[in-house]
């Protein structure tokens, strides 16, 4: 099993579920993440992979409350920015076996997509 660390490069996600946006801004965000998230996958030499599991790890310096699951549309953009780098063939349920958030306390805020590899019999076939 290997796995693979991508800084995003981004203070905080940009994308947070309880935002409220116009399509158009919201749509050349998303185009940002997809694009950024690509890219560094290629420049980290990732390979092409069978099954992975993907986890948008944000990194906060502040105590203040957070839904776990408040990054989830950049957890997307970024999946499909691995499919467009063409690191995963597609972004459905039996490659992408498993996608998550976590918030960790650190000492440097940031955004880092954590990609590991899954052999096929990590899950059971769906």
């Amino acid at each position: 099993m290997r796995e693979w660390t991508i800084d995003l490069g981004f203070e905080s996600p940009p994308l947070l579920m309880n935002q409220r946006m116009h399509w158009a801004p919201k749509n050349k965000i998303t185009q940002n993440v997809r694009s950024v998230a690509g890219w560094r996958a290629r420049a980290a030499g990732i390979p092409r992979l069978e099954q992975v599991q993907v986890v948008l790890v944000w990194s906060v310096t502040d105590q203040r409350r957070r839904d776990q699951d408040g990054p989830t549309p950049t957890l997307k953009a970024a999946i499909d920015g691995l499919v467009d780098a063409g690191v995963i063939d597609d972004d459905h349920r039996r490659i992408v076996r498993r996608s998550y958030c976590e918030i960790e306390d650190a000492a440097e805020k940031g955004t880092a997509l954590v990609i590991t590899e899954l052999g096929s019999n990590e899950f059971r076939a769906a």
